[in-house]
């Protein structure tokens, strides 16, 4: 099979990762990359020897010559590209989060037809961590699952040198700030561990912007939250607890746990070698509680989780397309997690519990359950 003839939209942070990325694949051809800023895509093209750059999406887009695009651009563009993509016949792999809203996700499924939409929000999914605690959890070792949990948050530091971005923790640039940013690599991977199991039914949140004397840590003019937490209440008597923050005047602290009626396993996702572990707590009726350490990270399956992190979502996709099979994460999945978090926002916003609906629904503020 002839390699994939691919362009990049959009020469930032993120889509250097994924030139990178598709760099160290043999079935890849770069072939065009874009950006608003001409200079900057000229530059980029220059520096991974991709044949065309231009500052217009269209350029690409309509071209017969290239088969697949990655969008890595900031939210609020992100659905417009891909529906022009996927309405020229062009597999697509977006950058997280997808789109602005769930409304934005099902127009895209709508029009997917055939051709494969990818979703960086799996990123984490590919790790050796995620793997084996995927594994492990579909053993059914811990019983019937009781609660997902993810505390992820961020102590200040000092203030950036530079400029923070100024789409970043922006509502109507970036659809929201550190949920979409970070918390739907969160949903994903809790999700996508437990196999897309669990069903969503209504969600508890409040969210808070970052405090008036840290602003210095975002761009002038930004409006949206720096620290979410959510109850999102599932069908099997299950929730999941989600917290996750950045620019706190708190220590960081990073724990996952999946805690079930036989046992817990809490997944150490620290980058650090000798620490980022699965380790399993299991009742015995005589003993009391006792704990395993399943696994725990070499310094080489860290570095090779580096480059996992960096590789993941462009080899995914590219195999996704010649293999005709379904990516770790599509545009359902992507669905279900903008479902949640379109309802983490509303319930934020009216201080009350949300129903996490169906496609091409709002969740609307309800009464909190009884």
């Amino acid at each position: 099979m002839s390699a994939l003839r691919l362009g990049v939209i959009g020469c930032g942070f993120i889509g250097h990762q994924h030139l990178r990325a598709a760099r160290r694949l043999d079935q890849v051809a770069l072939s065009a990359v874009v950006d608003a800023d001409a200079l900057r895509a000229k530059t980029t093209a220059d520096e991974f020897n991709v044949p065309t750059s231009s500052s217009q999406a269209a350029t690409i887009i309509n071209d017969d010559n290239i088969d697949a695009i990655v969008l890595a651009i900031p939210t609020a563009g992100r659905a417009a590209l891909a529906m022009a993509a996927l309405n020229a016949g062009k597999h697509v792999l977006l950058e997280k989060p997808v789109a602005m809203n769930a409304a934005e996700v099902s127009s895209m499924l709508a029009a997917q037809g055939n051709l494969t939409c990818a979703c960086a929000s799996a990123r984490y999914r590919f790790t050796n961590a995620a793997e084996k605690a995927t594994r492990f959890l579909a053993s059914g070792a811990l019983g019937d699952l009781r609660m997902l949990r993810c505390r992820a948050v961020q102590g200040v530091g000092v203030p950036p040198q530079n400029s923070p971005p100024h789409w970043r923790v922006n509502r109507s640039l970036n659809g929201g700030g550190i949920l979409v940013n970070w918390g739907s690599y969160d949903l994903d991977f809790l999700l996508g561990i437990t196999g897309w199991a669990l069903k969503p039914t209504e969600v508890l949140a409040q969210t808070w912007r970052v405090a008036p004397q840290l602003s210095a840590h975002i761009a002038p003019g930004s409006d949206a939250e720096s620290h979410v937490t959510a109850l999102i209440r599932c069908q099997q008597d299950c929730c999941i607890v989600l917290e996750r923050g950045e620019f706190l005047a708190a220590p960081s602290e990073n724990i996952w746990e999946i805690i079930g009626s036989k046992g817990t396993l809490r997944i150490n996702m620290s980058r650090i070698a000798g620490s980022y572990s699965l380790k399993y707590y299991h009742a015995d009726p005589q003993r009391g509680l006792n704990s395993e350490v399943l696994w725990e990270a070499t310094t080489a399956e860290s570095d090779q989780d580096d480059v996992i992190l960096a590789d993941g979502p462009l080899s995914d996709f590219v195999a996704a397309i010649r293999d005709r099979r379904p990516p770790r994460t599509g545009l359902q999945e992507a669905l279900t997690i903008a479902h949640i978090t379109d309802a983490i926002y509303a319930s934020a916003a009216c201080g009350r519990a949300v129903a996490v609906v169906s496609a091409m629904e709002y969740a609307t503020c309800s009464a909190a359950s009884s």
